[in-house]
């Protein structure tokens, strides 16, 4: 049996702006240093496997916090777009209200 949820308004979605590219250099702070994520090394070489042969399949994912960009989702590719030459920017979308 399947169960369809109807909400009224959506709890989350993207902000109706174009994807954007977001910098991957080591010194951009995304909010992924402090976080409790667990880093698994089998992953992030497969997913810098993946990005090497495939490219960028899907954007990250982000919000804005004040002043600063937060990540949501793409914390893999994060890591692994920073193991491969070539790689500056990630495809992103902003999560919006």
């Amino acid at each position: 049996q399947v169960v369809v949820l109807r909400y009224k308004k959506p709890v989350l979605a993207y902000v109706n702006d174009p994807e954007r590219e977001l910098l991957v250099e080591e010194e951009a702070n995304l909010g992924e240093k402090g976080r409790y994520r667990l880093i698994q090394p089998k992953a992030d070489l497969l997913m810098a496997r993946s990005l090497a042969k495939y490219d960028q399949l899907a954007p990250v994912i982000y919000c804005q916090l004040e002043v600063s960009l937060v990540l949501i989702d793409g914390f893999k590719r994060l890591r692994a777009s920073r193991t491969l030459k070539g790689i500056t920017s990630l495809q992103a979308r902003l999560l919006g209200k």
